[in-house]
């Protein structure tokens, strides 16, 4: 008796907390309704994010919509879970690996349909034993397993090399010599190091059979009506690779300050990515 009058009291508290989430979700999304669309960003905004503003400049999405830059896309999908925001621009394996803990989150939209990460070594690969390899990737996460895939070309494993773990300025420390090669290393950004060091080697992901859509945004999977946005989206894309130069210069009327001649090289490399 007193057993089963435990299990239903323990049956009536989780019945009791999915309502409360369920009534915060719709909460949220009912203030959201009367707010401007809101796009969670993976970083502050550069030129990765031109689609988005051409969008927006082109009133191909709503012209009021705001963008939100977070520190990570993690961050960005965790705010979308929670209703905070409508859409989070992110990449597929991050999206799967919030979903198995119980994120309500989905993809919605596909901008790029490769990694935009590449794998960047001061070394050959066959030379990478006993070198020093930055990285961002947790036990068992899914860029580990990236990483040993590349390792794995070469009959490595991560016990040949030493791993390790910065959560930013991988880059730099690559540069520094802190790093004889580096994960997670933006694939339009990775060509400015050479200027630096022209003996790097700059593997793209997919060339170790390594294959996902790199630029997504993600919906909540109660989101309504986000049809006409991503028809928007597409529209947006289907005139950006038509005439490049044009939304270019649409992007830095709205953004002057992304006008530099980095970021027109790395908005040629990432609207080839879009094709």
């Amino acid at each position: 008796m007193g057993q089963n009058f435990l299990i239903k009291n323990l049956l009536n508290r989780v019945i009791y907390m999915k309502l409360i989430c369920i009534i915060l979700f719709l909460s949220a999304s009912s203030i959201l309704a009367k707010q401007p669309l809101r796009i969670g960003l993976d970083w502050v905004i550069n030129i990765q994010h031109g689609l988005l503003i051409y969008a927006k400049a082109k009133n191909l999405i709503p012209k009021d919509t705001e963008f939100v830059p977070f520190q990570s896309s993690s961050k960005a999908l965790q705010q979308l879970s929670l209703g905070t925001i409508n859409l989070a621009i992110s990449y597929e394996p991050a999206i799967k690996a919030l979903q198995k803990k119980g994120l309500q989150i989905e993809e919605g939209f596909t901008l790029i349909k490769e990694p935009l990460d590449v794998f960047v070594s001061t070394v050959p690969l066959k030379a990478l034993k006993g070198k020093k390899i930055g990285h961002q990737s947790s036990p068992g996460s899914f860029s580990e397993s990236f990483l040993e895939t590349i390792l794995k070309t070469v009959s490595l494993t991560f016990n040949d090399v030493e791993r390790i773990y910065s959560l930013y300025h991988l880059s730099q420390g690559l540069l520094s010599g802190q790093y004889d090669a580096a994960m997670h290393i933006p694939l339009i950004f990775a060509p400015e190091l050479l200027e630096h060091n022209p003996d790097l080697h700059i593997y793209k992901l997919k060339d170790f059979g390594i294959s996902y859509n790199g630029q997504v945004l993600a919906h909540h999977k109660n989101s309504k009506n986000m049809d006409a946005i991503y028809k928007g989206l597409t529209k947006a894309k289907e005139e950006i690779i038509a005439n490049p130069e044009i939304a270019w210069n649409i992007i830095i009327k709205e953004y002057p300050e992304l006008n530099t001649r980095h970021s027109k090289e790395r908005w040629r490399r990432y609207t080839a990515l879009l094709l």
